[in-house]
């Protein structure tokens, strides 16, 4: 979850990508994009069928933390601008408060 946190604005910038921190506690946090400069791009560029399989690469978290990894943490993906929803949605659970 600091991943997340550390990196918004240092990787994605302020002005190509707006984003609101919907949770921020010490066992939850849910991160939701409504402006996405990949979206954009590939929306601009007739390419949605590419900017599908663009944000599934977001999807090596799902695969990361998965149930059964000793990482105490569950993701989830529920949305996504790609697939016509109004925002991205990055959800991080704490399961087990050791980690």
């Amino acid at each position: 979850m600091k991943i997340s946190k550390t990196k918004q604005i240092k990787h994605y910038g302020e002005n190509q990508f707006t984003h609101e921190i919907v949770v921020d506690t010490e066992k939850k946090y849910v991160l939701r994009v409504h402006k996405c400069f990949y979206h954009n791009f590939f929306r601009e560029h007739d390419a949605g069928e590419l900017n599908v399989i663009f944000c599934g690469l977001d999807n090596i978290w799902d695969y990361l933390l998965k149930p059964g990894n000793p990482h105490g943490v569950h993701f989830e993906r529920p949305a996504m601008l790609s697939t016509g929803q109004p925002a991205c949605s990055f959800e991080f659970e704490k399961l087990n408060t050791n980690y």
